[in-house]
């Protein structure tokens, strides 16, 4: 039964944070096309920093749920520095909406932090004593 709850567990961390970066690269790529990025043309070094700092979070995220559906042990260390990343953004987002006095975006942005916080504690507590005897099992970071 344990196993079951532990497979289950890493395909839903797994399909989140997949599902988040390919989701922000989505939301991003949207808004360039469609000319809708707020500050590219007032403010292009502090947006464009953004954007980096956006794809980067992004490409971790769906890094890390690849590496945890492929079961490659660098996975279980990328994933809660992805985690992190992704903590900030949609903390630092929350603020932005909450500035604009965009309710429904603050909204979603809240759940998106507790679901984050929930699935990053989550993996401290539990994931980090199964990474821990991986490792040492597997002798490598490709385990």
């Amino acid at each position: 039964m344990q196993v079951v709850i532990e497979v289950v567990r890493d395909r839903i961390q797994a399909a989140y944070v997949i599902v988040v970066g390919v989701v922000m690269i989505g939301f991003w790529a949207r808004l360039y096309i469609t000319e809708q990025i707020p500050g590219l043309s007032t403010a292009p070094y502090e947006i464009g920093y953004h954007l980096v700092a956006e794809f980067l979070t992004a490409v971790a995220l769906v890094g890390a749920g690849i590496g945890l559906v492929r079961g490659h042990g660098w996975s279980q260390r990328l994933y809660p520095v992805a985690f992190g990343m992704l903590l900030y953004t949609v903390i630092n987002s929350t603020g932005y909406y909450v500035q604009l006095g965009d309710i429904a975006i603050v909204g979603m942005f809240t759940v998106l932090t507790v679901a984050t916080l929930v699935l990053l504690v989550e993996y401290l507590i539990t994931g980090a004593r199964t990474v821990e005897s991986d490792v040492e099992q597997a002798g490598d970071l490709d385990a």
